[in-house]
């Protein structure tokens, strides 16, 4: 038991004052590994997971930033031209 604890300590950081564990390393591995474009799958055997939900339902958190590149992605199929062309169409009836 003594060796566990050791090891555990160990194995803690202290960042800015809070402990963050091996639970913690793990959900920003597999948070960063999804980032990066590999497949869920290639997350979980990392991991070890025999269970599929628990690499997505546990491990793996979406990121803000990668949220807003895809809403801007789908945008950028919907309408290609961007809100500059309905400006520019709106610019251009105030003229008339």
């Amino acid at each position: 038991m003594r060796i566990k604890r050791v090891i555990g300590l160990v194995l803690t950081v202290h960042v800015a004052f809070e402990v963050v564990g091996w639970h913690s390393f793990r959900n920003t591995h597999a948070t960063l590994l999804t980032e990066v474009g590999e497949s869920i799958k290639t997350t979980q055997a990392i991991l070890g997971h025999s269970d599929l939900n628990t690499t997505l339902n546990i491990y793996s958190h979406p990121i803000p930033e990668s949220q807003r590149r895809a809403i801007d992605r789908v945008a950028e199929i919907l309408d290609p031209n961007g809100l500059t062309s309905a400006e520019s169409a709106n610019t251009q009836r105030i003229k008339n």
